[in-house]
């Protein structure tokens, strides 16, 4: 019970950092001590979260087997990978931004830091607890099989990045347009007897 006390605890100190704008994710690499994983976790939990609470920890779940390739394949791919992040975080920013601008419009009420709308309650937004995409990450093992090589995931994950970016410039476009549509009508049923749809002022009944 004492240890679950302690996961909220520091849990509600998460929130309140980011919240601040304090808290950061690192991604960490460690070499195994003794041969054993678990004996590596265990030490990193005694000496960052038990004996000084320096942070929350949380296991990156990466298959042992990737195909790492070559050192020149590495290279290469860590190239790309500059361009393909951009990429990413690009389309990620207008998801989130379109978002935004529909909780805006649908009136849902603002929270978070820096005004922003609670667009989705499920959207993981890396304050505390509720950032499960990153702490509680599983690897894809149906759509990025770890026996084939890392460039194939990434083409894979570009893939789908590309087709999300080009299903919400369609999606975009036929939202515009119904709201362009919307605005004509609005104005229409508004305006003078000169642009309004007489079937909307003379009923049946009327007509002798």
């Amino acid at each position: 019970v004492s240890e679950r006390v302690r996961d909220r605890e520091r849990a509600s100190e998460r929130a309140r950092m980011y919240d601040e704008g304090e808290g950061v994710y690192w991604v960490v690499s460690l070499p195994v001590l003794g041969g054993s994983q678990e004996a590596t976790w265990d030490a990193v939990q005694q000496n960052t979260v038990y004996a000084q609470d320096l942070s929350s920890n949380f296991k990156l779940n990466v298959p042992e087997t990737l195909r790492v390739g070559t050192l020149d394949s590495l290279l290469e791919l860590s190239d790309e990978l500059v361009r393909d992040t951009a990429a990413i975080e690009g389309t990620c920013a207008k998801l989130r931004r379109q978002c935004l601008e529909h909780s805006h419009h649908s009136g849902t009420s603002a929270s978070g830091r820096n005004g922003d709308h609670a667009f989705l309650d499920d959207t993981p937004d890396l304050k505390g607890e509720d950032a499960l995409a990153v702490e509680s990450f599983e690897w894809n093992e149906a759509k990025f099989p770890s026996n084939r090589p890392l460039k194939e995931a990434v083409e894979r994950i570009m893939e789908g990045v590309h087709r999300t970016d080009d299903a919400l410039k369609v999606k975009l476009s036929e939202y515009s347009s119904c709201k362009s549509n919307l605005a004509a009508l609005t104005r229409k049923s508004a305006g003078s007897l000169a642009v309004r749809e007489i079937g909307s002022i003379v009923r049946e009944e009327d007509v002798v």
